[in-house]
């Protein structure tokens, strides 16, 4: 009967229906998984930004200074201010954004883990229950 053995059988099927189970079980986990690790690296982005952003800061506020001592009329003073003004609310502005960006990302960040987590056990309880281990790319393997 073309090698299929037992696989027909009622206890062939409810095996077969079992490893889905674990292979969907194991899809569902590497794709929080994979989401967490994408929120994960977003965030270290979005965390270099902020330093660079605060290290435009620094520079712009140094030069603003530099500027501002060597204006010899108050009028020039004014234009500088007001020139350096602008700038520094648009990079303030803009750290404001990307902490605000980093709060986000960090809540998403942590529910992601508690979903990683409670998918790992699912899958952790349902392999000890058939005494499978799914490696990465679904292959399983029957524990000796």
């Amino acid at each position: 009967m073309l090698g299929l053995g037992s696989a027909a059988t009622p206890f062939g099927l409810k095996a077969m229906e079992e490893l889905q189970k674990l292979k969907d079980l194991r899809k569902a986990f590497d794709k929080i998984d994979d989401e967490w690790w994408s929120v994960k690296d977003e965030l270290s982005y979005v965390k270099d930004d902020l330093k660079s952003l605060k290290s435009e800061l620094r520079e712009l506020q140094y030069g603003m200074e530099d500027e501002i001592g060597g204006a010899t009329t108050d009028e020039e003073r004014d234009e500088l201010g007001n020139k350096y003004g602008k700038e520094l609310e648009e990079v303030q502005s803009k750290i404001r954004e990307t902490i605000a960006n980093i709060e986000k990302l960090t809540k998403k960040k942590e529910a992601l883990r508690d979903k990683v987590d409670e998918a790992s056990n699912k899958l952790y309880e349902y392999e000890n229950k058939l005494g499978y281990h799914a490696h990465s790319g679904g292959k399983l393997t029957k524990y000796a």
